[in-house]
């Protein structure tokens, strides 16, 4: 199989357009957002977009969801404890709740917006970011970056797309349930799924 990789230099991405404001907090407040950038690399700038952009893009969407931070570890520990009846359950139940949300935020249940839920997904809950990958044809594969700006190019083909995590098997019986019913929704595709303990794989098949 030839696989082709798509680069950032074909094209140049769109520049997001940016507003410049003033901010204004505690001395101490800055002081520990500073240490903790400067930690991570990152500038004081950089650092607070970073967090200003989860919550534009994840938390305020899903405020009806009343989602509340936990612990990795500990959340770990929840789904070890919990039984395949119960991670099924779960993951059905958060695959129609996704679709409410992409619907609540004024956004159309498609395609895109499903893999772009997944991707945002992925980046504020499992803080990794998905491979996906665009199947053009049996000798001819595409892969693109979790933050390529396809604008929804390469949706006519079959698409794969694999979520990486660190937390155990019974996550990834969670995840693979919400995948299967989450894409299964759209109706337009034949989705199939597989997983190991570190890794949740989807494909989504064109209907011939």
């Amino acid at each position: 199989m030839h696989i082709s990789q798509r680069r950032d230099g074909d094209a140049k991405k769109k520049r997001k357009k940016e507003k410049v404001v003033s901010l204004r907090m505690s001395e101490d407040s800055f002081d520990t957002i500073e240490e903790y950038a400067s930690r991570q690399g990152l500038s004081v700038n950089a650092y607070i977009n970073s967090i200003v952009d989860s919550y534009a893009q994840w938390y305020i969407p899903g405020i009806s969801l009343e989602r509340v931070a936990v612990p990795k570890k500990l959340l770990a520990t929840l789904f070890d404890a919990a039984d395949k009846n119960t991670l099924d359950k779960l993951g059905q139940y958060w695959a129609h709740e996704a679709k409410n949300n992409i619907l609540l935020s004024g956004s159309e249940f498609s395609l895109e917006s499903a893999i772009d839920y997944v991707k945002k997904a992925s980046k504020y809950f499992v803080h990794a970011s998905p491979t996906i990958t665009l199947v053009k044809s049996e000798i001819d594969v595409s892969e693109v970056s979790h933050d390529t700006d396809h604008e929804g190019k390469g949706f006519d083909n079959d698409i794969l797309i694999a979520v990486r995590h660190d937390m155990g098997n019974n996550f990834s019986i969670f995840v693979s349930q919400f995948l299967l019913h989450f894409f299964r929704q759209l109706e337009s595709r034949k989705v199939t799924e597989d997983h190991d303990s570190t890794t949740n794989f989807v494909k989504l098949e064109k209907l011939r």
